[in-house]
């Protein structure tokens, strides 16, 4: 599959993609967020979903930093199966959530870079 397969690509904030989905202007969303996400939630209460997955040898292949994940059955509406996901490295998440809450202080932010670097 490639970007001529899909047609048209939009880059969209989560909640703006989610109510074009809903109002069935837009087939699909790629969103790297934490599990239960509201805008997920959302989503899967106003219609139905199907959460995609990407299988262990997909994310093998691509490689660091991204990981192999699991979704739990019943995260979202509808989804009542576990799902293999992908995502970028816990630690690499957990950098960014401190940088946005602005909440990096010293002693949190040197092992992260050291870990990181």
């Amino acid at each position: 599959m490639s970007y001529k397969d899909i047609g048209k690509v939009e880059y969209l904030p989560f909640a703006e993609s989610v109510d074009l989905m809903k109002n069935r202007q837009l087939n699909a969303t790629l969103q790297s967020a934490g599990l239960g996400v509201a805008s997920l939630k959302d989503l899967s209460t106003a219609t139905e979903i199907t959460v995609v997955s990407v299988p262990k040898q997909v994310v093998d292949k691509i490689g660091p930093p991204f990981v192999s994940v699991m979704i739990p059955a019943n995260t979202y509406n509808g989804q009542d199966k576990d799902v293999v996901a992908i995502t970028p490295t816990p630690l690499i998440s957990m950098a960014v959530l401190f940088r946005i809450r602005g909440i990096i202080r010293d002693q949190i932010r040197m092992p992260i870079q050291k870990a990181t670097a």
